[in-house]
């Protein structure tokens, strides 16, 4: 009977370990399972988030630049000071601003005046006017570092002559919030399916051990 007993008792004690082993493989697996789900659905509402905000600007310079059809009759000099108005009555709340920037890179006017007399190094700015149609491009403020999407439009006489670009900007910072809440939220729901399958596979693997110190 004292042998039945040790003998028992090592089947259990050996069965406790496997089941232990068999425990942290699956809540390794189920882990990172989840966390890459979380991390996919993160990434595709991130791509969609920031392809829409880089449509709205090309909306916003396509109705810009049917706007200014009506001034090519000007000469240089009258178009370009409408370039100028423009800019500086541009209303884009918190979200939006917009600048006319030379051939140079100088921003000339601005729908925030803080902007106005900065040199942009930017390559958006340079590759609109190169190419002649709008370049979108992801930056960082040169000031605070804030991200920020541009897209820079050119700006063409009725000669043909490139004279600068107006480019439209749009803070990232509310579509940063989203995505960030969006990944904390499917990380928060992979958590708990995790303890969930966690808790069942867990009862599973006891179940079945116990059966086989039976």
């Amino acid at each position: 009977v004292g042998r039945m007993i040790r003998e028992r008792g090592k089947l259990v004690h050996k069965t406790g370990g496997t089941e232990k082993r068999w425990l942290l493989t699956t809540v390794g697996t189920v882990g990172i399972l989840g966390l890459v789900c979380a991390m996919i659905i993160t990434a595709v509402f991130a791509g969609n988030c920031y392809r829409s905000l880089e449509a709205d600007l090309y909306n916003r310079a396509s109705t810009t630049a049917m706007f200014f059809e009506e001034y090519l009759n000007q000469n240089a000099e009258a178009y370009y000071q409408s370039c100028v108005d423009y800019t500086r009555s541009f209303q884009g709340g918190d979200i939006y601003r917009l600048q006319f920037v030379d051939t140079d890179g100088v921003v000339l006017a601005a729908s925030a005046e803080e902007d106005v007399g900065q040199k942009l190094t930017d390559p958006d700015i340079p590759d609109a006017m190169h190419t002649r149609s709008a370049v979108s491009n992801m930056v960082r403020e040169p000031d605070d570092g804030e991200r920020i999407m541009a897209l820079s439009s050119p700006v063409i006489c009725s000669s043909g002559k490139v004279i600068g670009v107006l480019r439209y900007i749009a803070s990232t910072d509310t579509v940063d919030m989203q995505i960030l809440s969006i990944f904390l939220t499917a990380l928060i729901v992979m958590l708990i399916f995790t303890a969930v399958a966690v808790f069942c596979v867990k009862s599973c693997i006891h179940a079945f051990m116990m059966s086989l110190t039976d």
